[in-house]
């Protein structure tokens, strides 16, 4: 029995992943790479023994290697059967991440994964959590820049509000990622896998409206004192002058929506949930003008199958050079970093509703979270990082089902376990009445 099974270690994410599960956990957790070919796991085997000499002595004699593929389910099972949990990086997950969730779910095995599709994250909700619940696996999936930042960066917001006597209300979240210049180096800072995961994303926007008419959240009963326009809902607007930017514009990744059912657990919990929106930051009217016609012309690419084909055969010049099939080189992805300001409003937790006369002043917490390496090193440390608390912390987690970060961890130490991570979160500014 292993404690971890890292399935797609050879792949580019997986193998940053192994990488950083040996960093943070060391000799300490028994370990095994898994994917379809023997060769390119004894080679990300021996990177890591090469990478880290102290401990290549115990990685050489004990870290396994395990042959499996979704195309074979008895491997799946096999698999899931020797894990306490399964860390799983084989995108597109819409493709490929179903047969790893069934045998989870099945053998009772944790499971946590870094995928950042919204289809496939419901979806998996919709068909496993019963499942899930019934034999004792925690699911979890979203654990890398989709969504730690952002689910998390609630619950810590939320920390920061009620040690100041302070309830959270409304949350806006503004995005932005920086690759500082290096002479001599590429432009490419997203390796195809992901880039592949965002087109289908966008080719399946309808088969996810029909999922949510079909399995709907409930409705979230939103904090009456909260301010009616916040989070904004314009398409282009000017954000905070403190978050540094000349735009921002609705950002159209997971967060939202991850974020959004973890909201409809806490109030399932009987709490009052937060509303959230997350926005992508631009630094002048030309990269606004840019990234919206970029946007348009993917977005009609993407929308059929001989544009996905073209987008999918030509990422680097569908790009504008910023994707290609070998990935970004370890000097890009160093010199990339992710900002995600949280602009918090909240009230006192014993404040009046507003339609009373003496309705409490709305206060402001400006919070920042940023990752290094985001996309690769900072992904795998937030998904180990995840599989770590279940390991260590799992009475304190839910007995089971298919969940999100925020449900799963809000009562556990990851928030800590991340400061030890490419990953920091900063009080920006003091408290504020607005």
């Amino acid at each position: 029995m292993y404690d971890l099974v890292i399935y797609g270690a050879s792949g580019f994410t997986g193998s940053r992943i192994a990488h950083q599960a040996v960093r943070i956990l060391g000799a300490k957790v028994s370990l095994a790479l898994a994917g379809r070919t023997q060769a390119k796991l004894e080679a990300v085997k021996r990177e890591l023994c090469h990478a880290f000499p102290d401990l290549a002595p115990a990685l050489a004699s004990k870290v396994g290697i395990i042959i499996a593929s979704t195309a074979d389910v008895d491997s799946l099972a096999a698999m899931a059967g020797v894990g306490k949990v399964v860390v799983n990086a084989v995108g597109p997950f819409r493709m490929h991440g179903e047969p790893v969730v069934a045998a989870c779910a099945a053998a009772g095995t944790d499971y946590v994964d870094v995928s950042g599709e919204p289809e496939f994250i419901e979806t998996m909700a919709a068909r496993y959590d019963d499942a899930a619940k019934a034999s004792g696996a925690l699911i979890v999936s979203a654990c890398g820049m989709d969504s730690i930042p952002c689910d998390m960066g609630v619950v810590h917001a939320a920390q920061l509000a009620a040690a100041e006597g302070l309830v959270p209300t409304a949350i806006e979240a503004y995005l932005s990622v920086s690759t500082a210049a290096v002479p001599g180096v590429g432009s490419v800072v997203i390796n195809a896998g992901t880039w592949d995961s965002l087109i289908y994303s966008f080719a399946n926007v309808a088969a996810l409206r029909a999922l949510r008419r079909a399995h709907p959240m409930p409705r979230l009963e939103f904090d009456a004192r909260r301010s009616t326009s916040f989070p904004r809902r314009g398409k282009t607007f000017t954000p905070p002058a403190d978050v540094g930017a000349a735009y921002a514009v609705p950002f159209m990744g997971a967060d939202a929506s991850v974020v959004r059912r973890s909201q409809a657990a806490r109030q399932a919990a009987g709490d009052k949930p937060v509303r959230f929106g997350v926005f992508l930051t631009l630094p002048s009217l030309k990269a606004l003008i840019m990234y919206m016609a970029w946007g348009f012309v993917f977005g009609i690419f993407a929308s059929f199958r001989l544009g996905r084909s073209f987008l999918l055969r030509f990422p680097f010049l569908c790009s504008l050079g910023k994707v290609s099939r070998d990935g970004p080189n370890a000097v890009t992805r160093a010199a990339t970093t992710l900002s995600l300001n949280m602009v918090t409003k909240a009230v006192p937790a014993d404040a009046a509703d507003p339609a009373s006369t003496d309705a409490p002043p709305v206060a402001t917490l400006h919070t920042r979270i940023e990752i290094n390496d985001p996309g690769y090193d900072g992904t795998a440390a937030c998904v180990v990082q995840c599989a770590a608390t279940m390991l260590e912390e799992r009475t304190a987690l839910p007995p089971g089902g298919v969940t999100t970060s925020a449900a799963a961890f809000a009562g556990s130490k990851l928030l800590d376990r991340l400061a030890d991570s490419p990953i920091t979160f900063t009080r920006v500014a003091a408290t504020s009445s607005s």
